[in-house]
């Protein structure tokens, strides 16, 4: 694949999708072993000097692979979509790597997590984006919100490390219906999620998934854990009446030790206001 990508350095836009994994015929456990049995080969380091697109449905090994050999310095629309693999982490350095090359996202202060049923996705913008395709997105296949939760933020983790100049984080249902999501996930699992956020200081919460973290948010300032949003300034609600539990409990933590030093506000979201494109359309027209 790399010989042939090497010949087409007009490429555009590419595309690279493993259809394996979306129909599960086969087994990622195959694939990772007969991917570990093979001697590593020397390869050519691939520059692709317009491609302005790239589109990849995978496994994280195989991206990591791919990545490695690529160069593409006017990439501004890149698209991965991670299926579950229960044998290998999320460990994706070359990923973070070809992540740093890309100018456009140097310094990006927004970014958005949208929650589905069976998939979780980050899409994170340029602070002086040109158009609407001008993103990063990173999305994981998995049935299983708890796992769902843990496979995004490992890869945010090891991937993102541009998050950190994050200062605007939108998270809402990726679609309707909204995503029966459980309400019992662990506290630490959001705070997990939110740790790489450090210069945040502003949290929007649709009303479906408010209620959710509020409980996490809640205890992480009771318990002063300074280092998960420490500039947070400001949480949007999105639509809930002050006798909703979830503001309530908000509202609580406001009142709690870390108020003194640094003053929490919550507010009314009004998300139509906002005309955000939250459903990120892949078309490649």
């Amino acid at each position: 694949m790399l010989i042939c990508l090497s010949a087409v350095t007009r490429l555009e836009e590419l595309w690279i999708e493993f259809y394996s994994a979306i129909t599960g015929r086969c087994s990622n456990r195959c694939s990772n072993r007969a991917m570990a049995s093979r001697p590593p080969r020397r390869q050519t380091r691939v520059f692709l000097p317009v491609l302005r697109r790239f589109k990849f449905t995978g496994i994280s090994k195989y991206v990591e692979d791919l990545l490695n050999w690529i160069e593409a310095p006017l990439l501004k629309r890149l698209v991965v979509e991670l299926f579950e693999n229960l044998e290998a982490t999320y460990d994706t350095p070359q990923l973070a790597r070809f992540i740093s090359r890309m100018p456009v996202f140097e310094a990006p202060i927004e970014a958005r997590l949208l929650i589905e049923d069976r998939a979780m996705r980050i899409v994170i913008l340029p602070s002086n984006r040109a158009d609407d395709r001008e993103a990063i997105t990173v999305q994981i296949h998995c049935p299983e919100p708890d796992r769902q939760l843990r496979c995004l933020t490992q890869v945010c983790s090891s991937a993102l490390p541009c998050l950190s100049t994050v200062e605007h984080l939108y998270i809402s249902e990726g679609g309707e219906p909204p995503p029966h999501w459980p309400d019992n996930i662990e506290n630490t699992r959001w705070w997990d999620l939110l740790r790489p956020y450090t210069a945040l200081k502003n949290l929007y919460l649709s009303k479906a998934f408010a209620p959710r973290i509020a409980p996490a948010l809640h205890d992480l300032f009771r318990e002063s854990v300074t280092e998960v949003l420490p500039k947070l300034q400001n949480i949007f609600l999105e639509d809930l009446p002050p006798s909703d539990p979830a503001k309530t409990a908000i509202w609580q933590f406001i009142t709690g030790s870390r108020v003194d030093s640094h003053p929490i506000a919550v507010a009314h979201w009004d998300r139509e206001l906002y005309n955000l494109k939250w459903e990120e359309e892949d078309e490649w027209d």
